[in-house]
């Protein structure tokens, strides 16, 4: 063969496909992603340091913050977002989220983790981790959204371990409306059985399904129930109602376009009945399952 003929043969690995990019993290998949009982961002961090062997703190210091700071560079009132396109940096401005207790509500720690992973684990879902930003534009600041203490079934943990599936802290547990687990029927629980401590939502050493103060599993009730729990029980179909309002909204935000989303949610809300019975729950938790209902609604409108 002459060399003008080698010189025109195509390169040998051209009909491969190419590499595909790696990512640094490991692409862990979020649990029951896009459905009603979707994972949360707290929980996904969380199992995601365990698959690693570090703590939440050490991978959120050592590599999603450094990682958010490689793209991000955080002001006063304002984010500037850095890209580099052929060696010519452009900087886009974006406002800064407001800080938020539970950063499985859509804040400044939940935008810094979402943006800080996605490089990382080269996925581009984990927005739906969090509560839809729209409702907690639409609600204010006069209403507790998120919880600002760690909520959980203990039922469904112990279901998880009987079966071997992941063990995970659904998105819907976060939310302070949703009071009961809508499979079990039970008031969520919010206080360590062993050690009767209460949690924040997310710490440096937090492994999900265990108390992150005494490091016991949570798949136990606790033995006295609360004066809250027994109003729970107490009108039961009520905040089963609310909590299914809910469920139905985080099943159909993440996947649809504005109008679709709009049109769902209102076919949510007139499908279901309002319980007929007298409400008699305690005011302060009516007052925001009241509110977060009307927003809903209004939403669609």
């Amino acid at each position: 063969m002459s060399i003008n003929n080698l010189e025109s043969c195509e390169p040998w690995n051209s009909k491969f496909p190419k590499t595909p990019k790696r990512s640094k993290l490991y692409s862990l998949e979020p649990v029951s992603i896009s459905t009603a009982y979707t994972e949360g961002l707290i929980s996904y961090v969380c199992r995601l340091a365990e698959a690693h062997c570090v703590s939440p703190g050490v991978l959120i210091k050592q590599e999603i913050l450094p990682s958010f700071r490689r793209n991000y560079t955080v002001g006063n009132q304002e984010i500037y977002q850095l890209h580099n396109n052929g060696g010519i940096t452009t900087v886009a401005c974006l406002p800064k989220p407001a800080n938020t207790k539970n950063s499985n509500e859509y804040g400044f720690l939940a935008f810094q983790y979402i943006k800080g992973l996605e490089p990382l684990v080269l996925r581009e879902d984990l927005q739906s981790l969090i509560i839809p930003p729209w409702i907690g534009e639409a609600l204010g600041t006069d209403i507790e959204l998120a919880r600002d203490v760690r909520a959980w079934c203990p039922k469904c943990f112990q279901d998880s371990l009987d079966i071997k599936k992941p063990i995970y802290e659904p998105l819907l547990w976060s939310i302070t409306a949703v009071t009961v687990c809508p499979y079990h029927h039970q008031p969520l629980q919010s206080r360590c059985p062993f050690c009767k401590k209460n949690q924040r939502p997310l710490t440096g050493k937090m492994q999900v399904g265990r108390c992150s103060q005494c490091k016991a599993w949570l798949n136990k009730l606790g033995e006295n129930s609360s004066e809250s729990e027994s109003s729970v029980y107490a009108e039961l179909e009520w905040h089963l109602w609310v909590t299914k309002q809910v469920m139905g909204v985080l099943a159909v935000t993440p996947n649809l376009p504005y109008k679709e989303t709009s049109a769902a949610i209102a076919q949510v809300l007139r499908d279901t009945k309002r319980p007929e019975s007298e409400i008699s729950v305690n005011p302060s938790t009516r007052r925001i399952q009241l509110k977060l209902l009307e927003t809903i609604a209004c939403y669609v409108q």
